[in-house]
């Protein structure tokens, strides 16, 4: 086998695109449950979040149907360039360029303006000039009779960060004769236009706009949209607020809200990312409409389509998001206290960092079913859904569950994939719906109706698997991961891929084959190490080994914002001709990591595979190369899965196992349930233990480790002894015992900007060394002092959303009582508000 497995592995064939992107928030897999009244309206269905920015370019999509099918609500494109050459930022992407696509959709466009100028920060001339360029363009699209496709103007972008910068907030004469003279140049030009504005990088602490209101409203220049981008979604509640108080205390009347960029490039277009996104936008009234963010190539509908022109598993989730009308109602709000960023942007250090929400929006449609977006976590979710009337629903509902998966944003999604279909009876005007083994990345949507037949009892049937990606492993779950950390973006398959700490990353992965045979086994991976040089990967498939090269796929430069697709300069639009075209099981598979290029490599033509368990390890060699996925297709047809009996679930509390052995006990039922297949038999776990999707942290000196029975030769990490508000943290994703007996956390780590952010492995699960990094009791004075040198917000919800104070270091704060929020706490104060309770924020007692 050795000698036929070193013939196979020269044979080679590979396909790359450039990308980027950076880590982000960890993820827990515990049961979520959320809930949705379908009797709670929030506004009419207008598909506010369905905007891009820059989504256009003329002759890049291949059937104006792709463009229609998504109800597009706004495109922001940027008009002619001021010397009149062609657009820098977006070719054959003006206003003028793209009106056709955007009328043929239905939809209208945000001019952005100063796109007009070359370069970031724009090479700015003068408000003079700029203002007669202004009215030039208004005066020509109104002439030619296209004022009706114009949404609003934009006058400005990033102000911060431009050639007109607020040198000082405070400071009028810095960015208002700028701003002053581009709004009467608009108004002069078309006395009914609206404008967007002022269009900040971030919300920040919000004294930017206060400044903007205030000299705007004395200069009679308010614009008709307020906007900002929107980069962390956990706080834009929290803005809202603020702003709803900066206009009272100026008398001003409330001004509706445009966010002209939302979402981090690492989230862009992936569905369980942009699901948090499009619920607040949703939640909020106040928003008009949104447009994602331009990070990589323009005319891509933001990276919803592969380079191809073709549907991925974002395009999917934005259209059943487009097929969503009649009215939007209350879906949980949704918080995502595990995103860091600076309180500059608005975010603030995260409170929270075992706790991200599924996201969710729901709709009452207008042929009475109801419609339920969901993603942003992985493992189970319990839907419930309360408000079913009787005229509309009747007694049973039937229940379709579908998956739209993310395999990268150059991976075509065919169509979505069926999860389920059923019955549900409805109890007191609700039904629950447990949808199982979420992914991280994807999205998922539940469609229910009123029943057309009745069945008299809960029945769900499960689809039949997929199995045309063969045996699929994303890198980040393999069974074993030693020098090498995960990191998200938006163009790795599941969102995630692995890379190396330096010098001895080892990837081990245990796949089950269905038979013995010939499988073809790819590669997902991407080199661009600084050197420029090829990478070298041992690659073991049941002990038998061979070095794989792996060449360089990047431009050496180490950037973190090289553009998807571009030319090897990083600065290009064009797909780079040395790029090979190629399928693999049907899709298109070409993506990037955060230095090079990513390829799909086929590194085996044939390799042998015994039934039931393979072990396949990837060991670094020569250089670095960051992992993505394997995969290995069968040669053969294996023998076809059964199609599994119906399923059936509990629908009288949050738990969809509560009734399932009483269920399965009684004989006369009339449900049939599909058994669980053995299982390996699960540690003991006291009470005591850390919970499963927790969060603790170490007192002392731990050690991570490869293996549960500790070993010198097998430690992954160290992490030294430190003060309380840095201590290392860690998510519990699992229990195991040593040999001796002894209880092991498994667990990854979450220090974010730490060289260990990502590792996985075993620590010990001693009180002494080990403890939960929140309360779990009210202190016996009921008083907490705030001991973070950031200080800690408090907010109006549990969830920690809607912010609406700040409290500094050293602050002494009365408590109420303790209140659980999924596997964290919060304490709620005497005031009512509710701060964190980690105790890297906060200690008990008075300080």
């Amino acid at each position: 086998m050795h000698k036929a497995i070193a013939n196979v592995l020269k044979m080679t064939l590979g396909l790359g695109m450039v990308f980027c992107f950076s880590g982000n928030p960890i993820h827990a897999s515990d049961t979520s449950n959320i809930s949705v009244d379908a009797n709670q309206s929030i506004r009419k269905t207008d598909h506010v979040a369905n905007g891009y920015l820059a989504g256009l370019r003329k002759n890049t999509i291949s059937d104006q149907s792709l463009v229609n099918n998504l109800k597009p609500q706004t495109f922001t494109q940027p008009s002619q360039s001021v010397d009149g050459k062609a657009n820098e930022h977006v070719p054959d992407g003006t206003f003028t360029d793209i009106v056709p696509i955007s009328k043929a959709a239905g939809s209208k466009v945000v001019v952005r303006f100063m796109d007009m100028f070359h370069g970031f920060p724009y090479e700015f001339s003068s408000n003079a000039e700029y203002a007669a360029k202004i009215k030039e363009i208004v005066t020509q699209i109104k002439n030619n009779g296209n004022q009706d496709q114009v949404y609003a103007y934009e006058i400005a972008n990033e102000p911060q960060n431009g050639p007109y910068p607020f040198r000082s907030v405070k400071d009028e004469n810095s960015f208002m004769p700028y701003w002053n003279a581009a709004y009467k140049a608009v108004k002069e030009a078309d006395p009914n236009a609206k404008i967007v504005g002022p269009s900040f990088s971030t919300f920040g602490d919000g004294s930017s706009m206060w400044y903007f209101l205030k000299y705007a409203q004395k200069d009679k220049t308010l614009p008709d949209y307020l906007c900002w981008h929107v980069w962390n979604y956990k706080n834009f509640s929290g803005n809202i607020t603020h702003l709803h108080n900066e206009e009272k205390a100026l008398g001003i009347k409330h001004i509706p809200v445009f966010i002209n960029e939302y979402s981090d490039y690492q989230e862009q277009a992936v569905p369980g990312w942009e699901a948090h996104y499009i619920q607040i936008f949703e939640n909020n009234t106040d928003v008009a409409g949104a447009n994602m963010a331009y990070w990589f190539q323009p005319g891509r509908l933001c990276n919803l389509l592969t380079y191809k022109s073709e549907p991925n598993g974002g395009y999917w989730f934005y259209k059943w998001y487009a097929d969503m009308d009649g009215e939007m109602v209350k879906a949980d709000n949704v918080d995502h206290p595990d995103k860091t960023a600076d309180n500059a942007n608005g975010g603030g250090m995260s409170d929270d960092y075992a706790d991200p929400q599924v996201g969710t929006v729901a709709s009452l449609n207008n042929d009475n079913s109801l419609t339920v977006l969901l993603g942003g976590k992985s493992g189970d979710t319990n839907v419930k859904v309360n408000g079913l009337s009787a005229d509309k629903f009747g007694s049973e509902v039937s229940v379709e569950a579908e998956e739209s998966p993310w395999y990268g944003a150059d991976t075509a999604v065919k169509v979505p994939t069926q999860l389920f279909t059923g019955n549900l009876k409805v109890n007191n005007g609700s039904v629950t719906v447990p949808v199982k083994d979420m992914k991280l990345a994807s999205g998922y949507r539940l469609v229910i109706k009123k029943a057309t037949s009745t069945t008299g009892t809960d029945q769900i049937n499960y689809s039949k698997p997929d199995t045309s990606m063969g045996i699929y492993k994303e890198a980040e779950d393999a069974d074993s991961i030693t020098g090498a950390h995960m990191v998200y973006g938006s163009y790795a398959s599941g969102g995630e891929f692995e890379r190396s700490d330096g010098t001895n990353a080892k990837l081990t992965f245990k796949v089950n084959a269905p038979q013995d045979g010939q499988y073809a086994f790819n590669l997902g991976y991407g080199n661009g190490n600084i050197s420029g040089q090829d990478a070298t990967e041992k690659v073991s498939i049941n002990n038998q080994s061979e070095t794989v090269n792996l060449p360089f796929t990047g431009n050496g430069t180490g950037s973190a914002n090289n553009r998807p697709n571009g030319n090897v300069s990083g600065k290009g639009y064009s797909i780079d001709a040395t790029v090979q075209d190629s399928t693999l099981s049907g899709n298109y598979i070409p993506l990037t990591l955060t230095i090079g290029n990513r390829v799909v490599k086929k590194i085996a033509s044939a390799v042998p595979l015994k039934k039931d368990e393979n072990t396949i390890t990837l060991e670094q060699g020569q250089n670095s190369a960051e992992i993505d996925f394997i995969q290995l297709l069968p040669l053969s047809t294996p023998t076809p899965t059964p199609t599994p009996n119906p399923v059936v679930p509990s629908n009288n509390s949050s738990s969809s196992s509560s009734s399932s052995s009483s269920s399965s006990s009684s004989s006369s039922s009339s449900s049939s349930i599909t058994p669980e297949p053995n299982k390996p038999k699960k540690p003991s776990v006291p009470k005591s233990a850390a919970k499963v999707g927790s969060a603790v942290y170490a007192t002392k000196r731990v050690n991570m480790y490869k293996h549960v029975n500790f070993k010198k030769s097998q430690r992954i990490a160290t992490y030294a002894k430190q003060k309380r508000i840095s201590r290392p943290m860690f998510i519990v994703t699992g229990y195991a015992r040593s040999n001796g007996g002894a209880l092991r956390y498994k667990v990854r780590d979450i220090n974010h900007h730490s060289k260990t952010y990502g590792k996985r492995g075993y620590i010990t699960a001693n009180r002494k060394y080990i403890v939960n990094a929140y309360y779990k009791s009210t202190p016996k004075k009921k008083q907490i002092t705030v001991i973070n040198p950031k200080g800690v917000n408090a907010y109006k919800n549990k969830n920690l959303t809607k912010q609406v104070k700040h409290y500094k270091k050293g602050s002494h704060l009365r408590v109420k009582k303790l209140v659980k929020w999924n596997l964290t706490t919060r304490y709620q104060l005497t005031n009512g508000y509710y701060v964190t309770a980690n105790k890297s924020f906060i200690i008990q007692g008075n300080y």
